[in-house]
């Protein structure tokens, strides 16, 4: 994936709805694609993969942390989004209290901390906390942090 489509697809992922709760299934759908990305740039997770058929995100972040392609953290934070989707997927007048949100972030306390500073909110939205979770994943993706300068600028 290109950096800057990257971006884009986050930024209109996340923008096309004032729905907090539509963000995050939005942004649970673009994690897929990294998940994908993933699995295609491994060998030993490419095998581990079926051939054939759907493959659901469930499995895919399986593979995944079986191949140690992401931290454990990153695959505790994305279980955490996953529960959230699967919840709001299946009856969508649930109630997602604050605790259950913030078990998106609760992996990443020094991230949240360089966001809450630089937005700094009570708490933080689900948007803001998409981006943290986008900023793990672009960095195991691409190798570096590159896309937390531009995220502490970004307004939510």
């Amino acid at each position: 994936m290109d950096k800057s489509i990257e971006l884009a697809a986050l930024i209109r992922c996340l923008g096309d709805t004032d729905d907090p709760m539509n963000q995050l299934v939005r942004f649970h759908s673009l994690t897929e694609l990294y998940l994908d990305a993933l699995i295609s740039r491994s060998q030993s997770a490419s095998s581990d993969m079926p051939r054939n058929g759907f493959v659901s995100y469930s499995r895919k972040l399986k593979v995944v942390e079986k191949n140690v392609l992401i931290s454990p953290f990153l695959c505790e934070s994305l279980k955490a989004l996953t529960a959230i989707r699967n919840e709001l997927s299946h009856n969508p007048f649930a109630y997602v209290s604050d605790e259950t949100l913030n078990n998106i972030v609760r992996p990443f306390p020094e991230r949240v901390r360089r966001v809450r500073n630089a937005l700094p909110d009570e708490k933080l939205s689900p948007r803001q906390m998409a981006m943290v979770v986008f900023i793990e994943l672009t960095t195991y993706l691409w190798g570096k942090d590159e896309h937390a300068e531009m995220f502490a600028n970004y307004s939510v």
